[in-house]
């Protein structure tokens, strides 16, 4: 099979199961819905931002995840003759860490049955039956934590493409020691040096604070 480079990140994973009926057009259809959400590896396919009225803008993710819940195979991103992938799905964000993840993926969970108890009708067994449905919660939430688990075991040896958070001093060094700038450096003239190195020296102040740069001389 031929390598994949898409960039690798961690989502977040919703896990669908029936919850009820609702009526179709001319029968009553099976409702599914978001029972609880867990975190797994996957490929970036597609990152699109959207910009608001507000000034404000949000970025969506196309992504496959390697695993299904069931774990039978590997599942590798797939398109049709229109260039489209036709099995990814569109997530609002993805990680670096297994961490950061978890944490959204907790509240999203907590939401689940948040948002179950403000349908729940009050009466005289409101209490008892917030019991029970947490008691439900965390019996799914357990049954998909062990389907995390298993996801994140088989996807250990795919390694995360991390975010290239580097500062201007991290990258001057980085600079500083390639061998293409080594050997830049082997042809300047000792002017030419000490004007780079003001020059970096400059840039790398202006990055914390507020003032202009200077006008660039010219060598």
């Amino acid at each position: 099979m031929k390598e994949l480079k898409y960039p690798i990140k961690y989502a977040i994973m919703p896990m669908e199961e029936h919850i009820g009926w609702y009526p179709g057009l001319n029968q009553i259809e099976p409702e599914y819905g978001t029972v609880a959400n867990i975190v797994s590896k996957c490929y970036v396919i597609k990152s699109q931002i959207e910009y608001l009225n507000d000034g404000n803008s949000k970025t969506q993710y196309g992504v496959v995840f390697p695993y299904n819940e069931n774990q039978e195979k590997l599942v590798i991103p797939e398109y049709n003759i229109y260039g489209t992938c036709t099995n990814a799905i569109v997530v609002d964000q993805v990680f670096d860490t297994f961490e950061s993840a978890k944490k959204i993926a907790n509240k999203k969970n907590d939401r689940i049955v948040d948002k179950t108890i403000e349908k729940l009708p009050y009466d005289q067994d409101f209490a008892s039956k917030i019991e029970e449905l947490k008691r439900k919660h965390q019996e799914t939430l357990n049954k998909y934590q062990k389907v995390e688990e298993a996801i994140e075991q088989a996807t250990n040896n795919i390694s995360i493409t991390k975010t290239n958070n580097s500062t201007l001093e991290e990258l001057v060094i980085k600079i500083s020691e390639s061998d293409f700038y080594n050997k830049i450096e082997s042809i300047l003239t000792p002017q030419e040096k000490e004007y780079l190195k003001s020059f970096i020296e400059t840039k790398t102040s202006h990055a914390h604070t507020s003032e202009k740069p200077p006008v660039k001389r010219k060598i």
